[in-house]
C-alpha cells in the first residue's frame, strides 16, 4: 500500500504541472496511481458554503475543441466552480439547484465579457446583480476594429508610399495612448527611414483619410474613459458617433446595445483579470501535459494546483 507521504508528495509534484508520467517515473510508480491519487484528495465540490457576493464569470477550451465554464471569487480569487460547457441550460441549472433565491440575491456584481449569453441570463439567475463588463474586453473590442480599419486601408494604397509603411509598420503607434504620445522629439522611423515626431505621424495618415481618423478618436475616447474611469466619456464617444461604414461601426453598436453594463466597467473596480490569471495557468497545465482527453482527470489537476496552493497560503 502507498503511505499517507507517498500520496502529499505526488500531490505537490501535480502542482507544478508535471505530467503523471514524469511523477510516476520520480517516485517509481505507474501513472494509473498517480491520476487515481490525485482523483482521491480532489474531487469537485456539491457548492460553496457560501456564495460570494462578487463573481467573475468566463470560459476556457478544456478537452478537444469544448469550451468549460468558470466562475471565481473576485474578491479571493478562489474558484467557485467549473462546468463542462457553457450552455445556459448547465449554469443556470448549477446555480438554481445549488443556491436558494434568499442566497443568489446577495449578489452584487458580476463581471463578464461582451458574451451575449451571459448578459442574457445573468439577471435571472442573481436578481440584485449589477452586470459588469469588464474593461478590458471593451478596449480589445474597438481596437480588433480600429485595426481592421487599418488593413482595410493598406489594401488602397500603393506599397511604395509613405502611408503605407506607416501603416504597416508601425500599427502599434496607433494603439499607444494618445496622452503618451511624444509630440517634440523627432524619432528615426523604421520602414520609411526619416525622422519624424509620432504626432507628425499620425497627422501625415489623417490628412491622407479623415475616415480613419474618426475611428482613431473613438479608439482613443474608449481607451481614455477606460483608463479614468469616467462613464460620462464612454457615453459622449458612443452616442456622438457617427457612422463610418467601417468594422468600428459594429463595435460602436454592440457596445450602445449594452451601454448600462459597459459604463458600469468605469463605476466598479472589478474586473476579469482574476479569472484570466486563472485562465493562464489552466493553458499552462494543459501546455506542459500535451493536452486532457479525460475531462474529469483534467478538472481534478486544475483543483490539485489551485486547492493545494490556497492551503499553503493559509498556512504561511
Amino acid at each position: 500500500s502507498l503511505s499517507k507521504r507517498f500520496d502529499e508528495d505526488i500531490l505537490a509534484q501535480a502542482c507544478s504541472s508535471l505530467t503523471a508520467t514524469q511523477i510516476a517515473k520520480m517516485y517509481g510508480c505507474s501513472a494509473s496511481s498517480v491520476i487515481r491519487i490525485i482523483n482521491r484528495h480532489c474531487h469537485p465540490k456539491y457548492r460553496e458554503p457560501v456564495l460570494p457576493k462578487h463573481l467573475c464569470f468566463d470560459e476556457f477550451r478544456s478537452t478537444g475543441r469544448l469550451m468549460s465554464f468558470i466562475c471565481c471569487d473576485s474578491d479571493t480569487h478562489k474558484i467557485i466552480v467549473k462546468l463542462p460547457n457553457r450552455l445556459t441550460k448547465t449554469i443556470t441549472d448549477y446555480f438554481v439547484n445549488r443556491y436558494p433565491l434568499s442566497e443568489r440575491q446577495q449578489v452584487e456584481t458580476v463581471v463578464a465579457d461582451l458574451n451575449a449569453q451571459y448578459i442574457y441570463f445573468i439577471k435571472h439567475i442573481f436578481p440584485n446583480a449589477q452586470v459588469i463588463i469588464d474593461r478590458f474586453h471593451i478596449v480589445q473590442l474597438t481596437a480588433r476594429a480600429l485595426d481592421k480599419c487599418r488593413t482595410t486601408l493598406i489594401s488602397h494604397i500603393n506599397k511604395h508610399s509613405r502611408e503605407y509603411k506607416l501603416l504597416k509598420s508601425h500599427w502599434k503607434l496607433f494603439h499607444k495612448y494618445e496622452k503618451e504620445i511624444i509630440d517634440d522629439k523627432p524619432v528615426f522611423l523604421n520602414g520609411i527611414n526619416e525622422y519624424m515626431t509620432q504626432r507628425n505621424a499620425l497627422d501625415l495618415i489623417f490628412d491622407f483619410s479623415p475616415k480613419f481618423k474618426q475611428v482613431y478618436q473613438v479608439y482613443q475616447g474608449i481607451l481614455e474613459a477606460t483608463r479614468e474611469k469616467d462613464g460620462s466619456i464612454l457615453h459622449d464617444v458612443i452616442y456622438n458617433y457617427h457612422p463610418t461604414r467601417s468594422a468600428m461601426d459594429t463595435a460602436v453598436s454592440t457596445l450602445k446595445r449594452n451601454i448600462h453594463y459597459v459604463k458600469n466597467a468605469c463605476y466598479f473596480s472589478y474586473s476579469n483579470g482574476p479569472i484570466e490569471g486563472i485562465n493562464r495557468k489552466i493553458k499552462e497545465l494543459k501546455r506542459h501535459c500535451y493536452g486532457f482527453r479525460n475531462l474529469n482527470n483534467f478538472f481534478n489537476r486544475i483543483d490539485c494546483i489551485f486547492l493545494l496552493n490556497q492551503k499553503e497560503a493559509s498556512t504561511a
